[in-house]
């Protein structure tokens, strides 16, 4: 029991030793490369970096290579007979730049890097078999030839360009199947080889092994077995032993030294790798961990730290190898490749952790410096930590009141220590004594707070202690605090600038000064409430070496203080940093300024922040995310930045000057097909692209992704890359640290692809890499293709001048039958137009004729002759009238026409009307006429009537025409639920040349010469026959006469009627209360006017304008209660006139009547869009047209009756368009303003609407019927009735809330405008609501 106690303290003695002087060498943190990174196994026998700057590492498991971005994997795959032989890898050689040695367990290959390639070297004894051990070292001398160390075999020499192998003895002894475990060329060119038994040199002239006698032992003494060598520029050949620590040989005085043996500090074993790291320094890499070897002095510090996560993954190190770049690169038996960057050596971090001597907390607060240049170190999850400078060593001497701590001052023996939620504590660093302050409600002369956030001691001597509560000051000889009533925001930091002012850093409130000159507290959130600083969240102040006031911000960056201007400048995101949130502020010797933030430290100068360096974990840095007020400077010159995760300090001339010199080779990895993966041709591809050839690819292969990699290693993801496309880009494309792009369906042709790269530190290899890539045209756009495609072209240009001639000639024959079919036309439209025209032309004399004689009539006339001259002439305007709608029908088959309306049309009803209306005028030229109609009761079709109507008229017109005995008309129901309608008659007969032109338009039989007729009734029902998807046809009747055909089919109805049928109501004519009405005529025919004038006279005031702005000018001087208006006018159609009548609010209340000749459904709609009341064809029945006023000015009088006889009606009831809505609106907002003010009168209202008077009045009398003053007093009266039933009020209470001076008045107003009183119209509404 008492030995384990003893082996326990020497084991824990031994652990804080190395901890403690590992801690020294902070600074040596590692980059770790494992498995979990791509890495085949992480076992690393030997690392290489080849002449292109790859590097290659061995392991149990494979040959791996890594380019600084991803391993490529080589392993034994027994499918592919050139895959590596044995997995188990323990040394590499370079041959050439293309070729590398590899030794294996299984024996020795060539690898072949542009194929992938490996070829297994065959080794063969003499007499004695072939060669089978495992190689554990190679190397190349000089001259090319390769030195092979086996581990049971011996030595062999292979010379490459002979391939001659030769295995080297051993003079004076043997070394049988001892290891050899190192071959090393010194300056000089002398081999030596390191072997179980000893130290080994190569006797060049006689071609064999000498013995080196001070360290040899035949019998395998494991004292002299030597693991590794190594050269110094001395000379001396270091040697790394199994047991006897570290040996240095002299060869001229063929003495040696001992050193970390058994009888040193430390004894270090199994030293299986030695590095020069610099001058005088050795790296000594062992199964005990990694040492750095001081050779002039003999002594050591070891370099690894157990247990430690940041230090190396691993204590056994088995190889040790220097980059281009002066990188170290170590690989270990367990925990991989550790990489340490020795440029970042400057830069020294301090990670937390359990182990002693290392920091508590991981996140630093505040930094102190004491007397003697050491820190004290604030931690809000750790407590208190002192950092010994000389010693390199972190203790945690004291113990705060709470763990988590913000703010430090030291003051003498005192150090003060804010804490998070337990005060103020003063610890006597004499006498070990700690004293604790709190806050306490109740007693006004404690801290205001117990969360501390900042401690200042001023030029007087005052402590200022800064809380989320405000300033609090400790008054030392009365030993109490005293609170700062002007300050009560939440206190960040606090600094005196160099005129003893005191500047407060608040969050949230910006920045506080106390004016030592003036006494008083400045707020600047107060008197500059607009400027950015006022509003931030500041977190720290800083006064520079030029005694500037400098804040740094959560969000907004940092602020300069302009002491002449009193004014800030702000410094963020927007001026170029890369960041807002910055924690602290630190200035070098050259002015720049250095800033912690989330995304690292900001070296910038302040007159250029957009040229700024980013310092990251890259950099060495332990975090780069770091804390509030964790900044500080050294009275050394040395910065402090503390963060979530330790801290790091650095000098800042040192890391500015660090620099990384090497130029990056860059290299073109691969190329990737996209969309069709094709592994042979892309193994092809990677061949070629190794052997730097054009990649020639077919055009189905023109979209591929191409890889790029820097071969800079000291932080991979600051390299930057830039690449261009000769053939496709015209300039450079920056791609940052993108390593790879995209290129999709390129087109045929020859390109060259560019890239160029930076390492970290943005030195570019302008040189950089190329590739030349050819897309193959198609196919069809190959060479043979093109010439097949001239030659086809020669016989088609042939072809075309052969047909060309030919074509020319059909073309003037055609030309001359279009010439001629164009007369055609022009003539057939003239035809068009001209009856179009006058059939406009005709309608308005027609209504003058017809309008006249309607009233005629009405008279009845008692004189019989004169009544039958009478009708007469009424049945020949109808007629007249029938041939000009047909006439303009017929104008429209130019195009659909209107819209079909499918109905259910009742064909016996219909054929029963039309033989009524033709059997006198049959009749009356003697010919007989009879109807054949099937007794069936189902002859319904689904079909458009006005259509079906129009075609059977004009059949039954033409058959009128020509019979010379009689006519048929004929219906039949077909099976398939068709009908047929025929027209027979005995007239002469069509012939049938003729029967398909009697169809066209004005074609009319020259032997009907005496017939009269247009030509156009055919054509007609030709084309409304097509329109229904019916069939027309004509046949010969026997012996003579013709037949015409018609089968129509249902259609699918549009839509189904449905609602109550409404019985219409014969309105009232010439109603004598209409005797004041005043009505204006519009139109330009003086004709038309008079009459109407005259007809309309005796029931109404007619004035009579000539023209649409004749009209709106009699408009301004008259009260007009109604418009009628033609549409074609000169100047301003009538159109034109009703949308400036409603779009002006003196007139959009007067209802207006459009007449027109123009009869199309869209003139129709366009006259009722503009705000027209009634559209009327011309020629118009002038009963119908006094229907119409009469409707519109009786309607107009039952809504005004209705709405003042009902209390509760609403008043946007009267409004019959968007312009009276919107007036009524306004008006009535304007009178509920003012509901209350008796003085409110019509005068006000003028004046609010910007009107006259005259027109105000009329407006209003027009909507309402009232005049402006009634109106107002009604509005009053209806607004009371909703008060009375909704409300509390009082009768005589809401009499003066609506603006009434007494409540007597509002009765009788109330009473006159609804014939009952107020308290009667509250109890009627009660009842009703029951």
């Amino acid at each position: 029991m008492k030995g384990v106690l003893i082996f326990g303290i020497v084991f824990l003695y031994l652990v804080c030793s190395v901890t403690c002087q590992a801690q020294r060498y902070s600074n040596f943190h590692f980059r770790k490369l494992q498995v979990e990174d791509g890495l085949s196994e992480n076992t690393i026998y030997c690392i290489v970096q080849d002449r292109q700057g790859f590097m290659w590492f061995g392991t149990k498991d494979g040959l791996n290579r890594y380019d600084g971005n991803s391993f490529k994997n080589y392993h034994y795959q027994p499918e592919k007979k050139q895959s590596l032989g044995n997995n188990f890898v323990r040394s590499i050689a370079e041959k050439s730049p293309s070729h590398l040695y590899i030794g294996t367990d299984d024996g020795l290959y060539i690898m072949d890097k542009i194929t992938a390639a490996f070829q297994k070297i065959e080794l063969s004894i003499s007499g004695k078999g072939t060669f089978n051990s495992a190689i554990n070292a190679l190397h190349v001398d000089r001259q090319g030839s390769l030195w092979i160390a086996t581990m049971s075999q011996g030595i062999w020499k292979y010379n490459p360009s002979t391939t001659k192998i030769t295995q080297l003895q051993l003079k004076g002894a043997r070394l049988g199947q001892n290891a050899t475990w190192a071959i090393l060329q010194d300056r000089s060119g002398v081999i030596w080889a390191a072997t179980r038994l000893g130290l080994l040199r190569f006797n060049n002239q006689q071609a064999h092994f000498d013995i080196v006698g001070p360290l040899f032992s035949e019998v395998g003494d494991p004292q002299f077995e030597i693991l590794s060598m190594w050269e110094d520029p001395k000379g001396d050949l270091w040697l790394g032993t199994w047991s006897q620590g570290l040996l240095r040989y002299n060869k001229q005085s063929n003495e040696f030294s001992r050193f970390l043996n058994n009888t040193s500090h430390p004894y270090v074993t199994h030293i299986r790798a030695l590095r020069e790291f610099r001058e005088n320094q050795l790296l000594v890499g062992s199964d005990d961990g990694l040492f750095l070897f001081h050779t002039e002095t003999g002594t050591s510090e070891r370099l690894d730290i157990p247990y430690y996560k940041h230090g190396l993954s691993d204590q056994n190190v088995y190889s040790i190898a220097r980059d281009r770049e002066n990188a170290i690169w170590i690989g270990t038996y367990f925990g991989g490749i550790n990489y340490l960057n020795t440029a970042l050596l400057s830069v020294e971090t301090f990670f937390p952790d359990i182990l002693p001597g290392f920091l508590s907390g991981k996140a630093v607060s505040q930094f102190c410096e004491d007397t003697k240049g050491n820190l004290w170190i604030a931690t809000e999850d750790g407590g208190i930590n002192y950092y010994d400078k000389k010693k390199k060593q972190i203790s945690q001497p004291i113990k705060a009141s709470y763990h988590n701590t913000h703010a430090l001052l030291l003051d003498g023996d005192h150090l003060w220590i804010g804490t998070f939620s337990r005060g103020l504590d003063r610890y006597n660093l004499a006498t070990g004594q700690r004293q604790n302050f709190r806050h306490d409600a109740n007693n006004t002369e404690t801290i205001n707070d117990d969360c501390i956030f900042s401690l200042f001691k001023t030029k007087k001597g005052d402590l200022l202690i800064g809380t989320p509560a405000g300033l609090s000051r400790y008054d030392q000889q009365k030993k109490k605090f005293v609170r700062i009533p002007e300050v009560t925001q939440f206190i960040y930091d606090i600094k005196e600038d160099d005129e003893g002012n005191i500047w407060l850093a608040s969050y949230q409130s910006g920045p506080i000064k106390f004016d030592l000159r003036k006494q008083a507290w400045v707020h600047y959130s107060l008197i500059r409430p607009n400027d950015p600083i006022s509003s931030s969240k500041l977190t720290s102040i800083y006064v520079d070496s030029q005694h500037r006031l400098l804040f740094s911000s959560e969000g907004k960056g940092i602020f300069i203080y302009d002491k002449t201007k009193d004014s800030f400048r702000n410094i963020g995101q927007a001026q170029g940093l890369p960041n807002n949130v910055i924690y602290g502020i630190l200035d070098d010797a050259l002015g720049n300024l250095w800033l912690s933030s989330n995304k690292g430290i900001i070296c910038f100068h302040p007159d250029n922040p957009k040229n700024y360096k980013l310092y990251t974990t890259e950099n060495g840095f332990s975090t780069n995310q770091f804390n509030f007020k964790a900044s500080f400077k050294a009275s050394d010159g040395r910065f402090y930045f503390g963060g979530i995760n330790g801290f790091t300090s650095f000098y800042p001339d040192e890391i500015s000057a660090v620099k990384n010199q090497a130029v990056p080779n860059v290299f073109i990895t691969q190329i990737q097909l996209l969309n069709k993966h094709n592994p042979n041709l892309e193994k092809d591809i990677q061949i070629q692209l190794n052997k730097n050839e054009k990649i020639v690819l077919t055009h189905q292969f023109s979209s591929f992704n191409i890889s790029f990699v820097s071969l800079s290693f000291a932080s991979p993801s600051k390299n930057q890359y830039a690449y261009k496309l000769e053939g496709a880009d015209d300039e450079w494309t920056s791609a940052g640290n993108t390593k790879s792009v995209s290129y999709v369906n390129l087109s045929p042709g020859t390109y060259v692809f560019h890239i160029k790269a930076s390492n970290n530190d943005g030195l570019w290899n302008e040189k950089g890499a190329a590739v030349q890539i050819e897309i193959l045209p198609p196919l069809w756009l190959s060479l043979p293709a093109k010439i097949t495609y001239a030659l086809l072209f020669v016989a088609l240009c042939y072809v075309c001048l052969r047909y060309y001639i030919m074509a020319n000639k059909r073309k003037q024959a055609r030309d001359l039958m279009a010439f001629q079919s164009e007369q055609e036309q022009k003539s057939f439209r003239s035809k068009i137009d001209f009856f179009t025209n006058i059939a406009h032309e005709i309608r308005t004399p027609l209504s003058l004729i017809t309008a006249p004689l309607e009233e005629i009539i009405l008279q009845e006339n008692e004189d019989k002759e004169t009544m039958h001259n009478l009708r007469i002439i009424e049945k020949n305007c109808e007629r007249l009238t029938v041939l000009i709608n047909q006439l303009l029908d017929f104008r429209k088959m130019d195009g659909n026409g209107p819209p079909l309306s499918p109905e259910s049309v009742n064909l016996k009803n219909l054929l029963e009307d039309l033989y009524d209306r033709f059997r006198k005028s049959v009749h009356r030229n003697r010919v007989r006429f009879d109807l054949s109609i099937p007794q069936d009761q189902d002859l319904i079709i689904e079909t458009d009537l006005d259509a079906v109507m129009k075609i059977v008229s004009n059949l039954l017109t033409n058959a009128t025409k020509f019979a010379h005995s009689y006519i048929l008309i004929n219906l039949k129901r077909n099976s398939d639920k068709s009908f047929t309608i025929t027209v027979s008659d005995d007239g002469p007969g069509i012939p049938d040349d003729f029967k398909k032109l009697v169809f066209d338009p004005f074609y009319q039989l020259s032997t009907n010469k005496d017939r009269s007729g247009t030509g156009i009734g055919l054509s007609l029902v030709k084309h409304l026959t097509n329109r229904l998807g019916a069939e027309i046809k004509i046949e010969d009747m026997l012996p003579r006469g013709a037949k015409f055909i018609f089968t129509i089919r249902s259609m699918q109805l549009a839509h189904e009627a449905t609602g109550p049928i409404i019985e219409e109501q014969p309105i009232p004519l010439d109603r004598p209360e209409y005797n004041l009405t005043q009505i204006l005529v519009v139109d330009d025919n003086p004709d038309i006017t008079a009459f109407i004038s005259h007809s309309l006279a005796v029931s109404y005031h007619i004035d009579i304008a000539d023209s649409g702005s004749k009209a709106l000018t009699m408009l301004d001087n008259k009260v007009y209660h109604l418009v009628i208006s033609d549409i074609m006018m000169p100047e301003i159609d009538g159109i034109t006139f009703v949308k400036r009548l409603k779009n002006d609010i003196n007139y959009s209340h007067i209802p207006v009547i459009l007449l027109s000749a123009k009869i199309q459904n869209a003139t129709k709609v366009e006259g009722l869009l503009s705000g027209a009341d009634v559209f009327i064809e011309k020629p118009f029945s002038m009963t119908f047209l006094k229907a119409q006023i009469s409707s519109l000015l009786q309607n107009r009088k039952y809504l005004l009756e209705n709405f003042h006889a009902s209390p509760l009606s609403s008043y946007s009831s009267l409004a019959t368009n968007a312009h009276d809505d919107a007036f009524l609106t306004q008006l009535n907002a304007e009178i509920e303003k003012h509901l209350s003010d008796e003085q409110f009168n019509v005068e006000s209202l003028v004046d609010i609407f910007k009107i006259s008077r005259s027109n105000f009045q009329r407006k209003l009398k027009a909507i309402s019927g009232t005049s402006p003053g009634d109106y107002v007093r009604n509005y009053r009266l209806k607004r009371a009735c909703t008060l009375l039933i909704e409300s509390d009020y009082r009768i005589n209470e809401v009499a003066f809330l609506v603006g009434f001076s007494s409540a007597s008045y509002f009765t009788k107003a109330f009473i006159k405008a609804f014939n009952l009183t107020p308290k009667e119209f509250i109890q009627q509404s009660r009842l009703q609501a029951r």
